[in-house]
């Protein structure tokens, strides 16, 4: 896609200096981007390069002083950092907006309720009685199980696999090759010294506007849900079991981290994992 100076300056409330009519159609770094680039200059470390960048146009703050004349168009902001990041943001919304449609082969099943605007990618499998809500993007390779639910404007990136009956708010980000729903860590210890797997029945539910990074891994409880709280965020190849919660945290504009197992300090009629026995033995 191919975006003026002056279109860009729209979207981060900036003033253009220079030609308006500066076409970009990718971003690249202000030492390293060529022509057709836009890059950014926010921190100071690097003002040498605005002179030497062949970037077309360039996002600088309003107080930016010039030491010589420019070939790029400058936008000037209040902050280039955020705006930049504001940018990027817009960016992939439009992309995504433009991302509808069903690619083939893939399978959705004849119970599964769509909404408008959706799109699902190549080798996606689309279980029993799936609702996807409107603007869903559904990436190839991705596995819904029986009963899922997508809230609009959830993009689920590729390969990841979402069990049964589990629920996904609105708004949701979940990046490549994360599993939600599946059997968490559960065992009964027995008589002869040996453990018995104790199934995790209960499902997961993602509130509204929650990011999951890649390969990460939500597992559902015993016989109840394993919430994870709106607006919240979570690292790469997270892991939170059973007993875990991604909790808002109470500060504004904070994202909450995510309480493990490790976390909870085990009380003394708690049962004791297999891991923990073996260690009492030694």
């Amino acid at each position: 896609m191919q975006f003026t100076a002056a279109q860009i300056a729209l979207l981060i409330n900036g003033k253009v200096e220079g030609n308006p009519d500066a076409a970009v159609g990718s971003f690249g770094k202000i030492e390293e981007a060529v022509a057709g680039q836009l890059a950014f200059l926010a921190n100071p470390k690097y003002e040498e390069h605005l002179y030497t960048t062949s970037a077309s146009v360039i996002i600088v703050g309003e107080n930016q002083e010039l030491k010589q004349a420019l070939k790029a168009t400058l936008i000037r902001v209040q902050d280039a950092y955020s705006a930049f990041a504001t940018l990027l943001s817009k960016y992939q919304e439009i992309e995504a907006q433009q991302l509808t449609g069903i690619q083939e082969p893939s399978y959705i099943s004849k119970t599964a309720k769509l909404g408008e605007k959706i799109f699902i990618g190549a080798f996606a499998y689309i279980g029993e009685d799936v609702v996807l809500g409107n603007g869903v993007k559904i990436f190839p390779n991705v596995f819904l199980g029986e009963n899922v639910s997508v809230g609009e404007n959830t993009v689920i990136y590729p390969g990841v696999k979402i069990y049964n009956d589990c629920v996904v708010g609105k708004n949701v980000t979940i990046h490549a090759g994360t599993v939600i729903g599946s059997d968490g860590f559960g065992f009964a210890p027995l008589t002869d010294g040996s453990f018995q797997k104790i199934p995790q029945i209960g499902n997961v539910v993602i509130e509204d506007f929650v990011e999951i990074g890649a390969n990460a891994t939500i597992d559902p409880q015993r016989h109840s849900n394993t919430w994870s709280a709106d607006c919240g965020s979570s690292n790469d190849r997270h892991r939170t079991n059973a007993s875990g919660k991604l909790a808002r945290d109470r500060r504004p504009r904070t994202a909450p981290r995510i309480r493990t197992r490790f976390d909870w300090h085990r009380s003394r009629d708690q049962v004791p994992s297999p891991r923990d026995a073996s260690r009492r033995k030694r």
